[in-house]
């Protein structure tokens, strides 16, 4: 009998004890749902603040020697900026040249003054994105562009030849976090002007492709050579180049070769009784020409195509590019990267050891030169 009512009363009390667990459950949750509510109701503003680091690697010069391809890979011509409620496009903006003002922490204005922040007015919640393209073809008013009403119409958008000469850049879905933002009421005032502080989101941009440039070409005496003997590079061309992809990171078109890295009417030459040194000559002065390609994991990689002579010998070569991933070199060129070619020719009887060193750099934020990690990429 005494078993019987102490089990009773143990059962009582795990059935208030429940009752009690669901109670505050109820009770958490509509305090969720009602926060939420309160939320939707207000307003918010989304200013962005443009993460440009992983554009702004210094090259392999040094700063007073900028090439001109390193500038306009940093520039910004253009930006397609697109709001997101999850996998939906709540909004979009063109921005031309001449409407993108940008301050020295990489907030976007409307003006050069920097006292209007560009941005979206919409309602404090949940599963807001951003997204963003910067220098495609798709201008103001695109067809395809409005079209898009979705983030996978938007990644599924084509990239072409007009796109990667113009340096196109692609950025990653930016997801708006609100911290102590409140929403307002109101953010606009009576006569329409932002009288609220925005939430400010940062938005990084990267590379939607690669740059390939021939950085030396430098012609060393081998031990066995009897006799002096000219040595002449004739040509170097880049093999195929990826000239199609897409916003979202996909798609092929195998190019044949670019016109020349030489430049014309330029002399590369020399005679191997000028080489005084075991450093060597190098055959190139100056700048080059550097080719872009979108990302290339195919069958057909990307590689450098080499003609020389050397006496009156005619030697044609390819070299495939390769990229360090993990522990060991692939023949792949990824977005993103700087590709820095160095080639090194060691001339023996009427005959020449050619080694291709290929560097790769990170578009990665901030460093000099010297800063930078170097992987080398021996053919």
């Amino acid at each position: 009998m005494k078993l019987r009512n102490i089990l009773s009363v143990f059962c009582f009390l795990a059935a208030m004890a429940s009752c009690s667990m669901e109670d505050d459950t109820m009770m958490n949750d509509a305090s969720k749902e009602f926060e939420a509510s309160v939320n939707a109701d207000k307003e918010a503003y989304l200013a962005f603040g443009m993460n440009l680091g992983v554009m702004n690697t210094k090259s392999t010069v040094k700063d007073d020697q900028v090439g001109t391809d390193d500038k306009i890979d940093q520039e910004i011509n253009n930006l397609w900026i697109f709001l997101l409620d999850g996998e939906t496009v709540l909004n979009k903006a063109y921005l031309a040249e001449g409407d993108i003002h940008f301050d020295t922490n990489h907030h976007l204005y409307k003006d050069a003054e920097h006292t209007t922040p560009f941005g979206f007015l919409t309602k404090k919640k949940d599963n807001l994105k951003l997204f963003v393209i910067a220098n495609s073809i798709y201008t103001a008013n695109n067809a395809t562009i409005a079209a898009c009403t979705t983030l996978s119409g938007i990644k599924a958008l084509s990239l072409g030849a007009d796109d990667l000469n113009a340096c196109v850049k692609v950025s990653d879905v930016a997801n708006v976090v609100w911290g102590d933002y409140p929403g307002y009421e109101k953010i606009n005032g009576a006569d329409g002007a932002l009288q609220q502080e925005p939430c400010w989101v940062d938005v990084t941009l990267k590379q939607a492709y690669a740059r390939v440039g021939l950085k030396s070409f430098v012609v060393k005496k081998g031990q066995d050579l009897k006799d002096d003997i000219n040595v002449t590079l004739l040509d170097a061309t880049l093999s195929n180049q990826n000239m199609a992809w897409s916003v979202g990171g996909t798609g092929k078109n195998i190019s044949e070769n670019t016109p020349s890295y030489l430049a014309q009417g330029a002399s590369y030459t020399c005679n191997t009784a000028s080489i005084i040194d075991d450093e060597g000559l190098n055959l190139i002065s100056g700048e080059l020409a550097a080719y872009k390609t979108f990302q290339n994991e195919t069958e057909t990689p990307v590689g450098i195509n080499l003609k020389y002579q050397i006496g009156v010998n005619i030697y044609e070569k390819t070299y495939s590019i390769k990229t360090p991933i993990d522990t060991e070199f692939q023949e792949k060129v990824l977005a993103g990267n700087i590709y820095q070619l160095n080639v090194i020719m060691t001339v023996a009887d009427r005959e020449a050891d050619v080694v291709v060193s290929c560097y790769t750099e990170d578009w990665k934020e901030g460093g000099a030169l010297d800063e930078i990690v170097l992987k080398p990429s021996n053919n």
